[in-house]
């Protein structure tokens, strides 16, 4: 994947494509998983073959979920149904959808499906 660099800091891995961002990112789509090496394999199928430009996945498990979790960039969510088409039944994968920079903590916890006493 010649046209993708990746570089780390404390916290994530980021993947990326060369060259690319010409636009604002204000949210994110969002995958978890016990498997990291799975969720850098869509963030690098994503960028090269779907035209993303932006991913992270987490360097260790998220300490309550105990999974790692990936957020692939993007300015909208107009291509939330086209990435729940390609991972809502894939097996090691929980696609939440979109997060945007503007959502409220209720959406937030509506999207996740899950009781707030379990991320806190």
């Amino acid at each position: 994947m010649q046209h993708i660099r990746t570089y780390k800091d404390e916290t994530w891995e980021w993947i990326e494509k060369k060259g690319g961002q010409g636009f604002p990112f204000n949210g994110k789509y969002l995958f978890f998983s016990s498997n990291r090496s799975l969720l850098i394999d869509i963030a690098q199928q994503e960028i090269s073959e779907h035209n993303f430009t932006c991913a992270t996945v987490l360097l260790d498990p998220d300490v309550k979920t105990g999974e790692y979790i990936l957020c692939i960039y993007d300015s909208d969510n107009r291509r939330e149904g086209e990435l729940a088409m390609r991972y809502t039944k894939k097996e090691g994968i929980r696609y939440i959808g979109w997060i945007g920079k503007t959502m409220k903590i209720e959406e937030f916890f509506n999207k996740m499906c899950v009781e707030k006493k379990e991320l806190f």
